[in-house]
């Protein structure tokens, strides 16, 4: 069994390591810290399984979506800080096999790895729920949702605090393509300016 996780953070990595070993006796395992690194190891190995830090360097949702497409097979359960009712629904519409915060216990992760190895999904109810919603056509209550995956990820990279020439060299588009999808997304939140766009982030807990 292959198995790859992808964080930038040695503590989640040792942490990671110790509990797939608690469950498989037989397995190798890869980490990398980047998406860069993710590529080259995706590009050169068949893995079964990816955990996956969605806020690691290097790594947008339109890069996920790019390896989802190219990796169909791949089971990939996201490992996030980030709340799952605001950040799962988009990964799952893409592929991904279960969302988990970093905040869940042991037993929860661990039973996540389970169900998703075992070939099933592994998502809250509350998740579930919104996933319905969204299939039913109800329009969601968080205008974050309604973004476009693209405007989505310049969304996150502007509440990471980078400006639009960083954006541009992390999503490989033109500064002024960045400054287009600001305009786009700031209309579609109904807020117009900075300030009001992070506090709204921050009632929806996007940050």
């Amino acid at each position: 069994m292959q198995i790859i996780v992808a964080d930038d953070h040695p503590m989640i990595q040792k942490g990671l390591s110790y509990i797939l070993k608690e469950l498989y006796a037989d397995f190798h395992l890869t980490t990398v810290y980047d998406g860069e690194k993710l590529y080259q190891a995706l590009r050169n190995t068949v893995f079964d399984l990816l955990i996956l830090d969605i806020n690691m360097p290097s790594m947008s949702f339109q890069q996920y979506e790019d390896i989802a497409v190219r990796y169909p097979h791949l089971k990939v359960l996201i490992y996030s800080q980030n709340p799952e009712k605001e950040f799962a629904p988009r990964y799952i519409k893409a592929g991904a096999k279960g969302y988990i915060e970093k905040s869940s216990s042991d037993e929860e992760l661990v039973k996540a790895i389970k169900k998703i190895m075992g070939g099933g999904n592994y998502w809250t109810e509350d998740v579930m729920n919104i996933m319905m919603d969204q299939f039913r056509g109800n329009k969601s209550g968080n205008p974050f949702h309604n973004l476009s995956n693209r405007e989505y990820d310049v969304a996150l990279q502007l509440l990471y605090g980078k400006n639009l020439n960083e954006i541009g060299s992390e999503l490989n588009l033109s500064p002024s393509t960045v400054s287009t999808y600001k305009v786009r997304l700031f209309e579609k939140l109904n807020v117009d300016n900075s300030v009001s766009f992070f506090r709204l982030a921050k009632d929806y807990g996007v940050i």
